[in-house]
């Protein structure tokens, strides 16, 4: 059986690295004068935030494990 928050850790630390890469590499080919520290500030906040949800989730589905349940 698929576990749910296992798809969700793999998916959600896959956003987090495609955000982040994302941001890198846009500011790499433009610069963006005034609103470069915000470009930066916005993208390394999401993939810190999908990167604790997808950690949250891993944690929920090793937790599930240890109670029993199959992966």
């Amino acid at each position: 059986m698929i576990d749910l928050y296992e798809k969700i850790g793999n998916y959600t630390l896959d956003v987090s690295k495609y955000v982040f890469t994302g941001v890198v590499i846009t500011t790499f080919f433009r610069t963006f004068d005034a609103a470069e520290y915000i470009i930066y500030l916005a993208g390394i906040t999401f993939a810190l935030a999908f990167m604790l949800i997808a950690f949250w989730s891993y944690s929920k589905h090793n937790e599930k494990i240890r109670k029993g349940g199959k992966s």
